[in-house]
């Protein structure tokens, strides 16, 4: 028993090894640890994979990513909804649509987490008919849209540049499912609005906003416009110093 509890506790250390080491962004090291447990042989548990899987959506890592995910179909883990989701967001920063569209489709009690990895999915790749078509079929399924849902629908109407739709979505947050906009939803607008040239309504939007200005959200607007619009930057940045704000997380 002893010995079995030594190894559960070898178990632990590597996860919480690999945790620190992708929140670190050092993805080879935390590669390696993954190889170094397979080589003790220690057999990987659902939480090594969620601890790892971020790391396989970088640059230089989709090989790991499919490796991964083999091993994951192996062990049955892909059947746990978080460790599906995680897959799909990690396809989703690869721009493989397909990939994630299949392991979404083949999750048999889908969550809310899920449906936005792949509405993020959707949206991180131009598809805003795709992510819309899934917003409304996750609420004819009897789930209710949450903040990170309209933060990804969002970011899908600034990739596409969907200004109306945008507006649209957000206006309907709080008039049709109660939730308040975060921090979040009000720089995607803003960025919506930048994005795409429209940078006196990004800041009219800004100066009418209900929450704190905060530096995201001032940054959003100073990345964009043109030279005469340097007096609207300077005055978005003197709002954000007197309000005394923090950096968002």
């Amino acid at each position: 028993m002893a010995q079995s509890k030594g190894f559960v506790s070898d178990l632990i250390a590597w996860n919480a090894l690999i945790y620190g080491l992708v929140q670190s962004h050092e993805v080879m090291e935390a590669f390696k640890v993954f190889q170094g447990i397979l080589d003790s042989r220690i057999q990987p548990n659902q939480v090594t994979i969620a601890a790892l899987l971020p790391a396989c959506g970088s640059a230089g890592s989709a090989k790991w990513g499919r490796e991964i995910h083999g091993f994951i179909c192996r062990k049955g883990f892909d059947i746990n909804v978080f460790i599906a989701s995680a897959l799909i967001d990690m396809y989703s920063k690869g721009g493989s649509v397909k990939d994630a569209q299949n392991v979404f489709d083949k999750i048999p009690c889908k969550n809310v987490a899920s449906w936005n990895a792949m509405i993020d999915c959707y949206g991180k790749c131009g598809m805003i008919d795709s992510s819309m078509e899934l917003f409304k079929k996750m609420q004819e399924q009897g789930l209710q849209p949450n903040e990170v849902t309209f933060t990804c629908i969002l970011s899908a109407c600034s990739h596409s540049g969907s200004v109306q739709k945008g507006l649209e979505i957000f206006i309907s947050m709080k008039e049709c499912y109660g939730i308040e906009a975060g921090v979040k939803h009000y720089a995607s607008i803003v960025d919506l609005f930048c994005r795409f040239g429209r940078m006196v309504e990004a800041y009219e939007f800004i100066k009418a906003m209900s929450i704190q200005v905060i530096e995201s959200i001032a940054r959003a607007f100073g990345e964009f416009g043109m030279p005469f619009e340097t007096s609207m930057k300077k005055s978005v940045y003197s709002k954000t110093t007197s309000m005394q704000v923090t950096s968002a997380a």
